[in-house]
């Protein structure tokens, strides 16, 4: 990866293909059948999180914490646009992983793969990615049914047998995106990230509510 290959490891929700360089990433999107209009995700944990994500509420990233101990996750958050990390990436890659100002990150991953998440940190460098199916097919969960044309595809892929988390729906991880509130993807475990997160919004929702009292009246003087 460090080279500019794809490679195709196995997390907890399934196989996914992950890069830094511009080929990788063009690689990824040619075999998954990917729109280029569809972002990357950034594959991290909290620590990284930390450094290319924006979070004004306290609670909110306590939320995003406690949830992660116990369920794999995506966020949706503001991007830390001077964050070393993000300056360090390729451009092609940075404006199809940063886009609108936001980024997703993928947490609690898997061992494997929050390994190399740990190395690529210590070195001052992160990798996006995406699922190793085809767009819209729902995740792969074990080596031997991935489609041959995106084993053929990536430069390293390692068969590291079932995923934990493996699903009959085909379920990815549930996606929470703080920018605007909302539940973008129901994945594995939805049903009990939306009820907590629901609770997160309605305990946030009168400091919500007084910010913007307070800009409305600043906005008449």
């Amino acid at each position: 990866m460090r080279r500019g290959g794809l490679i195709l490891v196995k997390g907890d929700i399934g196989y996914g293909l992950f890069g830094i360089s511009r080929s990788a990433i063009a690689t990824m999107y040619r075999i998954k059948g990917r729109q280029q209009s569809n972002p990357c995700i950034f594959v991290g944990n909290l620590e990284l999180m930390d450094e290319i994500a924006v979070i004004d509420q306290p609670e909110v990233r306590q939320w995003i914490a406690e949830t992660a101990q116990w369920t794999t996750l995506a966020v949706v958050l503001p991007a830390r646009t001077s964050s070393p990390y993000l300056e360090s990436m390729d451009p092609w890659v940075r404006e199809r992983s940063v886009t609108c100002g936001s980024l997703a990150i993928f947490l609690r991953t898997g061992p494997y793969v929050e390994q190399l998440i740990a190395r690529a940190f210590g070195e001052g460098w992160v990798f996006v990615g995406s699922s190793a199916n085809k767009s819209l097919t729902g995740n792969v969960f074990r080596f031997d049914e991935l489609p041959p044309e995106i084993v053929q595809g990536a430069d390293l892929a390692v068969d590291h047998g079932v995923a934990a988390l493996i699903n009959p729906e085909r379920r990815a991880t549930t996606m929470v995106n703080f920018t605007n509130w909302t539940i973008r993807r129901e994945g594995v475990n939805h049903q009990q990230i939306r009820a907590s997160f629901e609770q997160l919004k309605k305990s946030l929702a009168p400091r919500a509510q007084a910010a913007r009292s307070v800009q409305t009246r600043d906005g008449a003087r």
